[in-house]
């Protein structure tokens, strides 16, 4: 399962981190702390934003309760 998130964030990045953290919202059993750690990893290497991985991380949570 870890080799499928980490490829899935990896391939579509900002947009990845929203999918999963809003399945992560709707579907409890996928645990967001297999989630965020591959985005944060590219954020510290300096590959992406880090105020852009908190920010798709959030809006997936938030889009994800609303229902």
């Amino acid at each position: 399962m870890v080799e499928i998130i980490v490829d899935i964030v990896a391939s579509t990045g900002y947009i990845g981190v929203f999918l999963l953290m809003f399945v992560e919202n709707s579907f409890p059993p996928l645990p967001s702390e297999l989630i965020t750690p591959p985005a944060d990893f590219s954020a510290a290497k300096g590959e992406w934003n880090f105020f852009g991985v908190v920010a798709a991380g959030t809006a997936g949570l938030i889009v994800g309760a609303l229902p």
